[in-house]
């Protein structure tokens, strides 16, 4: 599929700039890291609006843990 093809040719992509970058420590391995760490977070803040951690429905009434 298309989104397989897209995941695996931008991590070849990130993968290739990170070994690029190799010099012999792991300073760019962990640099890679942060680096697509913070791009996937703001990517969640973008497909979220900015409202992480906060439910998206209301509760359902009526669910088995409301029954006492």
């Amino acid at each position: 599929s298309i989104l397989g093809f897209m995941q695996t040719f931008l991590g070849a992509l990130i993968g290739a700039a990170i070994g690029q970058a190799y010099n012999g420590t792991v300073t760019p391995l962990a640099a890679g890291f942060c680096s697509v760490s913070v791009a996937a977070l703001l990517m969640i803040l973008i497909a979220e609006r900015g409202r992480m951690f906060q439910p998206h429905n209301p509760p359902v009434s009526g669910h088995v843990t409301d029954l006492h």
